[in-house]
């Protein structure tokens, strides 16, 4: 999991922490609100609102933990619930404000009428509102993505400086495998940041894979595996011009697959 994705849930834990230990001094104030299409908006809608909310983001990240790969559909659906908690507040204060004048401006109209007003307020301001929260909801995901990529980035440099230092440690094994596994991150990172799946098992023949690579590093990818393969399940440990030729060839392949953005 990403800085990112760590900070997200544990401001929802906490927000929840807060809400939790506030329930005794507002809860004098429950009552208060204003009314929108005949009915109630009070304080305590709104508190129990984004309590309900936040709760159902933190599970819906949650569900993320099932896999490795991630869930789209929950990631997504958490971050529009987090949204949602967030602004719901900011709305809710804000509508509250627009009663208040409606009510204070409109002391020659009838009851009704203020309702209706109120209402119809209410209703464009609540429309109006879901154009930000939806470019809120966009945003965290598009910073998510920035913050996993940067995740395999890191993880990508990790393990091509480990193998760099383990060849001229002369522990030829290991420096292939931790060069293999740097490709591996650095094809994750290229197949997520172009919306598509890592398959463990096919993406050394994944065509966008394929494609992003000119044929001599297709090539080379394969003697890398093989070697790789060797260094791992072999009897015999690799040569040494092996793996001095795996390495620079592993950090060209890892330095392509980072200059490719966009292969769709």
């Amino acid at each position: 999991m990403n800085e990112f994705n760590k900070h997200k849930i544990a401001f929802s834990v906490a927000f929840l922490a807060v809400l939790f230990a506030m329930n005794p001094i507002i809860k004098d104030i429950f009552s208060s609100g204003f009314t929108v299409f005949g009915t109630m908006l009070s304080v305590k809608h709104l508190y129990y609102f984004v309590s309900c909310v936040f709760s159902l983001s933190v599970y819906a990240f949650g569900i993320q933990f099932l896999t490795n790969k991630g869930i789209s559909f929950a990631s997504s659906t958490g971050n529009l619930l987090y949204a949602l908690a967030i602004a719901a507040p900011i709305l809710y204060v804000f509508l509250f404000a627009v009663s208040l004048v409606i009510e204070y401006a409109g002391t020659s109209l009838t009851s009704t009428s203020i309702h209706v007003y109120i209402s119809v307020f209410s209703a464009v301001i609540s429309a109006i509102s879901s154009i930000p929260i939806y470019k809120f909801k966009n945003w965290i995901g598009e910073r998510e993505k920035e913050a996993a990529s940067e995740q395999y980035a890191m993880e990508e440099s990790i393990f091509m400086k480990r193998a760099q230092e383990l060849l001229r440690s002369k522990y030829y094994d290991l420096a292939v495998v931790e060069a293999f596994k740097a490709i591996e991150v650095s094809a994750r990172k290229f197949l997520f940041e172009n919306n598509m799946q890592f398959k463990a098992n096919a993406w050394l023949t994944n065509n966008a894979i394929q494609q992003a690579l000119t044929p001599e590093l297709a090539e080379s990818l394969q003697i890398i595996r093989k070697a790789r393969n060797h260094a791992a399940h072999g009897i015999e440990p690799i040569p040494a011009d092996v793996a001095k030729e795996a390495i620079p060839l592993a950090s060209r392949i890892v330095a392509r697959l980072s200059s490719q953005q966009d292969v769709s």
